[in-house]
């Protein structure tokens, strides 16, 4: 994605957050005419949204701009590729850490029982690895790897200047294939990236994304360290611990197997949907301007002032928003 489009995104949010807040304001000091009275609006969760957004786009990169009197684009990779290998690759060794710098495409990471090396592979364009067929890719374009002292890190391009001839150069799929261990951190670093991880166990998994998606199966995470600006996601029978977002206007659909310790929740709107076991014990608060709250089917609940305790309330979820929705659920049945 474009440094413009990213930043396009993030205005419109940080604009629609200060006019909420405007609203509230202008609300709460209009004269007296019996429609509304006591207004007591925080704007704590406006300037929090603020900060979040602004936290989330700082940390996305920036991969490539289009030059608008050449075809295709220039793009940037900012670091030396000395040591790195180009294309295709395999390594005997698992790593413990995997960082990623992936702009544009698919990032495919899975881990299997059958396999023995750390296999990596590319194509170009957005496919499904499992039915792609093999595609040469030449040398300019090829991505760049390197496993050392633990850490394997994969870069789309080689470092430095390149320039595509067509801007669908840029977009291509990563399929990294390794043996089920489990990795102390996976960093994945994108501007309009599908992603999508299965059967991992990962002890803290970070995603800066600005569009795309994610779509997180069977994995048992310590930790989510997301900064997000527009993306979708969903975390489907997986395991994890503590849940921590900053986004603009994501849309994330949670279904666990076990409530989590920790979920801490800063953005300017989105649609955030948790899926829990019947017996989850939580205490939920959502310091909120024009957010909807739902937390249904839990047969020990109670609300006061904004905080929702669930059974013995033990685990902390804390939801900081201008806008959008919450839905905390209790699944009808284990279907795990």
């Amino acid at each position: 994605m474009k440094k413009k489009a990213i930043g396009q995104i993030i205005a419109c949010s940080i604009i629609g957050v200060i006019l909420t807040g405007l609203l509230a304001s202008a609300i709460c000091v209009l004269p007296a005419v019996g429609v509304v009275q006591n207004c007591d609006v925080s704007a704590e969760p406006i300037r929090n949204a603020v900060d979040s957004v602004t936290d989330a786009f700082s940390n996305l990169p920036v991969p490539h701009v289009k030059v608008s009197n050449l075809p295709g684009s220039i793009w940037n990779e900012t670091f030396s590729d000395q040591g790195y290998t180009a294309g295709n690759g395999v390594y005997e060794t698992a790593p413990d850490q995997i960082d990623i710098s992936w702009a544009l495409g698919r990032v495919v990471v899975v881990a299997s029982d059958a396999a023995d090396q750390i296999r990596l592979t590319e194509w170009i364009g957005d496919v499904d690895p499992k039915t792609a067929a093999a595609a040469e890719i030449s040398g300019t374009y090829q991505m760049r790897h390197k496993l050392s002292d633990g850490k394997l890190s994969v870069k789309q391009f080689r470092g430095g200047l390149s320039v595509l001839s067509t801007l669908s150069e840029a977009s291509k799929t990563l399929l990294i294939e390794l043996p089920k261990s489990s990795l102390n951190k996976l960093s994945i670093e994108g501007a309009s990236v599908n992603i999508d991880l299965t059967d991992l166990s990962v002890e803290k998994l970070d995603v800066d994304l600005a569009a795309g998606s994610m779509r997180i199966e069977s994995c048992t995470i310590t930790l989510v360290d997301g900064d997000l600006a527009s993306s979708k996601g969903s975390f489907t029978n997986c395991s994890i611990d503590k849940i921590d977002i900053d986004a603009a206007a994501a849309e994330l659909t949670f279904d666990l197997v076990k409530t989590p310790a920790k979920i801490d929740i800063d953005a300017a709107a989105g649609t955030y949907r948790f899926e829990l076991p019947a017996d989850a014990s939580f205490t939920a608060d959502v310091d909120s301007f024009a957010a909807s709250v739902k937390i249904t089917g839990f047969a020990n609940a109670s609300t006061n002032k904004g905080k929702t305790v669930v059974g013995s309330g033990e685990n902390r979820f804390d939801f900081d928003m201008a806008a959008g929705s919450v839905t905390i659920e209790a699944r009808a049945e284990n279907k795990f």
